[in-house]
């Protein structure tokens, strides 16, 4: 849970400053539901604290936006609004979307949005664009999307470092980027957070990376980084730790 800008504005009326044209003057194909969308999605509710994932109301505002998105002239547009940090504030939380879309479309310009959004200061299109990135699935991982990945690791907010590592283990499934994957969750230092320490250690676990992919020094280095947490009552550690007794392994 995490404050995002409150919203003055209808969406619609924002939106449409963003390409300077009202709805009627888009062209006809821009999707067959837009219509009723713009009509039921009228505006952002006022937020206090950003929504759990999967909130439904959350979800309705991103998947109008992504249905904007369709239109390659708006995509383009909100591009490079997140590049040159003109976009509104209250747009923010659409970085996962734009990045997201960008990638859908293998576009020149996903590399240098991702990055201007990772490098930003505004915490909204921070987190946001660390969401967008958690939605990649576990095909081989771009080399952009690793360079992305790297700069949002390098932030401290505890919601981007989770959700990198959440990334991670998604791409780690795959097997030519598992090793890039665990290196990237073993350059990660919990410090004293034990819920991060416990989603580094739940990369390990269920059907995510499988800990045999893990070297015996990799293994140590992962103990080591939870030296610094004064609790390990956590469930991924105790999970992790678990499996380490058992499979414990010889120098």
């Amino acid at each position: 849970m995490f404050a995002i800008p409150r919203v003055q504005r209808p969406i619609s009326r924002l939106l449409w400053n963003v390409t300077g044209k009202e709805i009627g003057m888009l062209p006809m194909n821009f999707g067959s539901n837009l219509r009723q969308s713009m009509s039921a999605s009228t505006s952002l509710q006022t937020f206090s604290r950003w929504p759990d994932r999967g909130t439904s109301r959350l979800t309705a505002h991103l998947e109008f936006i992504n249905t904007l998105c369709e239109e390659p002239r708006f995509l383009g547009t909100l591009a490079d609004q997140i590049r040159n940090s003109t976009y509104r504030k209250e747009l923010a939380i659409t970085g996962q979307v734009v990045l997201r879309k960008l990638r859908e479309r293998a576009d020149s310009d996903y590399l240098t949005t991702a990055l201007a959004a990772a490098k930003s200061d505004d915490l909204s299109l921070l987190r946001s664009a660390a969401a967008g990135m958690w939605g990649i699935t576990c095909e081989p991982a771009s080399a952009d999307d690793l360079k992305i990945l790297d700069h949002l690791m390098l932030r401290e907010d505890q919601y981007v470092r989770e959700t990198v590592v959440r990334t991670l283990w998604t791409i780690g499934k795959h097997p030519s980027r598992t090793q890039d994957a665990i290196s990237r969750i073993l350059a990660i230092s919990p410090g004293q957070d034990k819920k991060l320490a416990g989603t580094i250690c739940d990369a390990f676990l269920y059907d995510r990376i499988s800990p045999q992919n893990l070297s015996a020094t990799q293994v140590d280095e992962l103990l080591s980084n939870l030296l610094s947490v004064p609790d390990l009552d956590e469930h991924g550690i105790t999970m992790f730790l678990g499996w380490t007794s058992e499979h414990a392994r010889m120098p």
